[in-house]
């Protein structure tokens, strides 16, 4: 059961193909925000990446990030520390929104929340892991309005059902930063 609230971002569980791909693309050395592994994240119009806000169009959600630091050492890592100072910046992006994603709301969730849409909630990066904390909000977009993401179905953990306190989904983006917004049903 989902009783409690546990998020790690957004993990990819499929891909229609059978392939999910990472794409790289780059932020600013000393990018004053914190990324983690799992995190939404949209395009800026100076070509690069930045975190995820609430509400926004997304790129994609992060899967790791890889720079030279400012020793000189090559470094590969789930996540960005705010505010580091290196050099080939890379951001790894699942940017494909064909790709599924588990994510935990932050409330419960009814099983007539499939095809509906649902914002992201930011959260703090986990500072141990790398891992991203935002989750699901805790209630559906209302027929006729735009969610950044469309629930699928229930993630089929033995530990999640519809109705538990933190409900797990798979979810996809729906405001997606390489096609045209389409709303909730």
């Amino acid at each position: 059961m989902s009783a409690t609230l546990a998020p790690s971002g957004f993990v990819p569980v499929y891909h229609p193909s059978g392939q999910i791909r990472a794409r790289p693309y780059t932020f600013a050395s000393g990018y004053n925000t914190a990324l983690g592994k799992g995190d939404l994240v949209k395009a800026v119009s100076d070509g690069t990446i930045a975190v995820g806000t609430a509400t926004a169009d997304s790129l994609g959600v992060l899967a790791g990030v890889e720079y030279i630091d400012s020793t000189g050492v090559p470094t590969k890592s789930p996540n960005w520390v705010a505010n580091t100072v290196a050099t080939s910046v890379v951001a790894w992006v699942y940017d494909d929104q064909q790709t599924v994603y588990t994510a935990q709301a932050a409330g419960s969730l009814a099983a007539t929340a499939v095809f509906d849409q649902i914002d992201m909630v930011a959260g703090t990066v986990n500072a141990t892991t790398g891992l991203s904390a935002q989750t699901l909000a805790a209630a559906v977009e209302t027929g006729g309005q735009q969610g950044q993401l469309r629930i699928l179905q229930l993630d089929p953990a033995i530990d999640n059902a519809w109705g538990d306190a933190y409900t797990r989904v798979y979810v996809q983006i729906s405001q997606h930063n390489f096609t045209a917004d389409k709303v909730s049903i």
